[in-house]
């Protein structure tokens, strides 16, 4: 008698390593998990580094024209406006000293951080990235994954990630690393995207922040706080900004979510004048939290 195979066990949650979990859909050839307790998501299995790596070339960083051209100097309205707020977030708790940005694309955040008087030093794995900001911005930034890369202990007084939480393949790692990085009092500053939120729950697979394998991981307000508890962090503020985006930009998310990349709306879209319109967002799913060590 043939003996019928046992299903295979399913993943615990990453982040608050409960059992209790399901696979809610399968998205873009990736299964999509949730934890019931946390209300966490996350592609499982994940794609390996490499696969992430290849996802980041020079077509990644200029669809929308979200950093504009590799080849020219200028930010776009929308970015710049974006930084600004950045910015105030991180003077609002921080004035002064060294600070690290993870995942820093182009460092145009960097550009403003460092006319503030803050001493930068950021760190991309995209080498097409990290090209234009020496040649945009004249930063010297490092092109390597975080998870490699060797940084002095206690060594810096703010990180930050804005927009790459949901990138990293472990976040556990990854903030615990961002821990023992910081001096005693130092702050952990990042963006994300809400899972939990009300137009995310109403989106469901078409969330437009719910895209794999670019993003691994989906973080609920509950698993991002848990995330920071165990990995050392009292969390400061947490707030959920308004964005300025390109409609370039918008038609290319809406594009994704619906399935239609490279759809002709998208391409006409993209390639008209009015793709640079800038628009001011909110649809309150992405949040922005200050934490200290």
């Amino acid at each position: 008698m043939r003996k019928s195979s046992a299903p295979d066990p399913l993943p615990s949650c990453p982040i608050c390593g409960s059992e209790t979990t399901a696979a809610s859909f399968e998205k873009s050839g990736f299964r999509v998990f949730r934890c019931h307790d946390c209300k966490h998501r996350w592609i499982f299995p994940r794609p390996g580094a490499e696969e992430l790596l290849d996802i980041y070339d020079d077509g990644y960083f200029t669809r929308g024209g979200k950093y504009g051209a590799f080849n020219q100097q200028n930010i776009s309205l929308s970015e710049r406006h974006n930084d600004l707020w950045k910015l105030h977030f991180v003077t609002s708790h921080l004035d002064e000293g060294k600070l690290l940005d993870v995942g820093c694309a182009t460092g145009t955040f960097l550009v403003d951080a460092r006319t503030h008087g803050f001493d930068i030093e950021g760190i991309e794995p995209s080498e097409a990235a990290t090209d234009a900001a020496r040649l945009q911005h004249g930063l010297e930034i490092r092109n390597d994954s975080f998870s490699s890369a060797h940084f002095g202990a206690q060594s810096f007084d703010a990180v930050t990630l804005w927009d790459v939480v949901e990138h990293l393949p472990d976040p556990v790692a990854a903030i615990s690393k961002c821990n023992d990085l910081l001096r005693p009092g130092g702050y952990l500053f990042l963006t994300t995207g809400d899972v939990s939120s009300r137009f995310a729950r109403i989106m469901g697979r078409r969330w437009h922040l719910l895209t794999p394998p670019q993003h691994v991981s989906f973080f609920s307000r509950r698993s991002l706080h848990l995330l920071l508890e165990r990995c050392g962090f009292q969390m400061l503020q947490e707030v959920y900004p308004w964005k300025m985006v390109n409609l370039g930009m918008v038609l290319l998310k809406t594009g994704e979510a619906l399935g239609l990349h490279g759809g002709r709306a998208e391409t006409v879209g993209l390639r008209s004048k009015i793709a640079r319109l800038p628009l001011y967002l909110n649809f309150f799913d992405i949040i922005a939290v200050a934490a200290r060590r």
